[in-house]
């Protein structure tokens, strides 16, 4: 479990997530490896950037607040329907 833990992290900052938010999404939010993003709506991720804005800390440097970037989003849905579709294909 850690070591999927620690690849889906990295594979989030890969896609421009930044470490705090990488850390927020996995502790707090519950977003701890691949296989809990393929059992997340899309819709759910969608709302992700509305509902992070509660662990922002604007007491920290702009590049270790918890953010969501546009295309880092777009970048975790399509690697959400890449992981469901090697899932799927693995049957």
């Amino acid at each position: 479990m850690a070591a999927a833990m620690i690849s889906f992290r990295a594979a989030l900052v890969r896609i421009g997530f930044n470490q705090a938010t990488a850390m927020c999404m996995q502790t707090d939010n519950g977003l701890t490896d691949i296989s809990v993003l393929i059992d997340t709506d899309e819709e759910s991720l969608h709302q992700l950037g509305k509902h992070m804005m509660a662990w922002r800390d604007t007491t920290v440097p702009p590049a270790d607040q918890v953010k969501i970037p546009f295309v880092s989003l777009q970048k975790l849905k399509a690697m959400r329907l890449e992981a469901m579709v090697s899932a799927w294909s693995e049957q």
